[in-house]
């Protein structure tokens, strides 16, 4: 069985933003890859594991809802071929 999850690296330099990536667990081996996806630490729900995009007046609105749509997007797509 294989484990998705979807994690954020905050940036050590402050003010900058952050990598978000997908650990894999198959077998017991852990992996990470990179999405390309960059954010701030605020726009990220450490809880949950998702991208926040509530505030519809932030210039970033929709780029942040992009991201968040192609995260769930590439997430059913790796849970589809792990099935196959």
């Amino acid at each position: 069985m294989t484990s998705i999850k979807i994690k954020f690296r905050p940036s050590a330099l402050k003010d900058r933003e952050g990598t978000i990536y997908y650990q894999v667990i198959q077998n017991r081996r852990v992996r990470r890859f990179n999405t390309g996806y960059h954010i701030y630490k605020d726009e990220w729900d450490e809880r949950i594991g998702i991208v926040l995009c509530s505030n519809s007046n932030s210039p970033r609105y929709e780029y942040l809802c992009s991201i968040k749509r192609d995260i769930q997007y590439e997430i059913c797509l790796l849970y589809t071929s792990d099935a196959a």
